[in-house]
């Protein structure tokens, strides 16, 4: 974008097409690669069942190890 602020979102349908829901999630500057994973981790999150939700403002370890080694590779 002109403003260097990243959004991330989609839209789940079922087999027949019907659409199911749509998720958004504001992430302010960051890469592209940020905004890739997020939106692979708000989808997989959507689609599972309202028990298993678990909803943090950060990524897990896991992810948060990938995006330091991204951004040391890259000079911002």
């Amino acid at each position: 974008t002109t403003t260097g602020l990243s959004v991330t979102g989609g839209v789940i349908w079922d087999e027949t097409g019907k659409w199911l829901l749509g998720y958004n999630r504001f992430l302010g500057k960051c890469l592209v690669f940020d905004t890739e994973l997020w939106d692979i981790l708000d989808a997989k999150m959507s689609l599972t069942n309202d028990e298993d939700l678990c909803m943090f403002d950060s990524p897990p370890v896991e992810i948060q190890v990938i995006l330091k080694e991204d951004r040391d590779s890259y000079i911002l």
